[in-house]
């Protein structure tokens, strides 16, 4: 994880972007930020997306990188080329990858900052920020309260689509969040061209979505016998695994959370057929990502749902709770076995 307090902002410039090219501003000069306060204010709602990334990015294209757009125009700010020109050049590049009639317009906002730490290495960074829709807010003139005023402004609960490139030693990190996922595309891979970088956090991620997709889609599928209360427990064992082990490793996965042979098998053919439908990578052997397993955990639903009345979460042993039916009603029911209320 990247770590924003100490971050130091630089230089910062805002454009408007618009369909209508004639109603587009191009600046030519920096943003004044002398001000204490107002370097703080807009470095903390510039960096504010960021603040709890986790997944992270490389630049990439299929000849050359340098040939990728925002590659070589954040390394020529980086090595300290005429940056209100380069902030330029990203609006031209957006503006050519903005070109479809539902894109918003908006204002765009490029600084750069020193002091952002990766694993305890103070780095570089630009930040590029894209914000469709702005705040109302009040601003009072307490010398004449009849012309106080209601503005409109720029919050950074408000950023749209945002990217925060670092320049660590001879790599490039970049970070993106997108709040309208509607036309991710443009911002992803027109304009950025960029792709997930295959580090443990990705490999963690991909490997718990594969899992919980084979639990809950695809095994009803294979196996007609299976139950809700077989997929918790095998949820909570895939996700325990996760939190109490510092490695993956595919045959240990499986022996422990889904010994069972056929199981086993229909796992491994599961996880080659999703990696190549889906485009990810899943590798057998891995460093496990703590970050990945706590978000991920989130979306395991250890839930089982009885029609409109009850809800049985399942979080231990599936011994404790028995299905049956009663001919008397036609009615299914669950035993639960416990010891004690709390």
């Amino acid at each position: 994880m990247i770590q924003l307090n100490e971050a130091i902002i630089g230089k910062v410039i805002c454009h408007r972007i618009c369909n209508d090219e004639l109603k587009s501003i191009i600046s030519n000069d920096t943003i004044d930020i002398t001000n204490t306060d107002d370097n703080k204010n807009i470095s903390e709602i510039l960096l504010k997306p960021f603040q709890n990334s986790e997944m992270s990015y490389e630049f990439y294209h299929e000849i050359d990188i340098d040939l990728n757009v925002i590659y070589k125009i954040s390394q020529d700010i980086y090595n300290g080329e005429d940056f209100v020109c380069k902030s330029q050049d990203i609006f031209s590049h957006l503006a050519k990858s903005s070109r479809f009639p539902n894109i918003k317009d908006g204002d765009l906002l490029i600084a750069t900052f020193e002091d952002i730490i990766v694993e305890n290495r103070y780095c570089e960074a630009i930040s590029i920020c894209k914000i469709e829709d702005k705040v109302n807010f009040i601003e009072p003139n307490y010398q004449n309260l009849q012309k106080t005023r209601v503005c409109k402004g720029i919050s950074a609960n408000k950023i749209d689509k945002a990217c925060l490139i670092i320049f660590d030693q001879d790599t490039t990190i970049v970070y993106t969040t997108d709040k309208n996922r509607t036309d991710t595309q443009y911002w992803i891979e027109d304009f950025l061209s960029i792709r997930p970088k295959h580090n443990e956090y990705y490999n963690t991620k991909n490997m718990l979505t594969a899992t919980r997709v084979f639990v809950t889609k695809e095994m009803p599928k294979v196996f007609s016998d299976v139950s809700k209360v077989d997929q918790a427990d095998i949820l909570n064992k895939s996700v325990s695994f996760f939190k109490n082990n510092d490695t993956f490793a595919i045959d240990e996965f499986t022996n422990d959370v889904m010994p069972e042979p056929e199981l086993k098998e229909q796992f491994n053919e599961f996880i080659n057929s999703y990696s190549e439908r889906e485009g990810v990578e899943l590798v057998d052997n891995f460093e496990i990502s703590t970050p990945a397993v706590k978000k991920q955990a989130r979306v395991f639903k250890n839930v089982i749902k009885l029609d409109k009345n009850f809800h049985i979460y399942v979080h231990g042993d599936n011994q404790y709770i028995k299905k049956g039916y009663d001919e008397a009603t036609g009615m299914h029911y669950y035993q639960l076995f416990f010891k004690e209320e709390r």
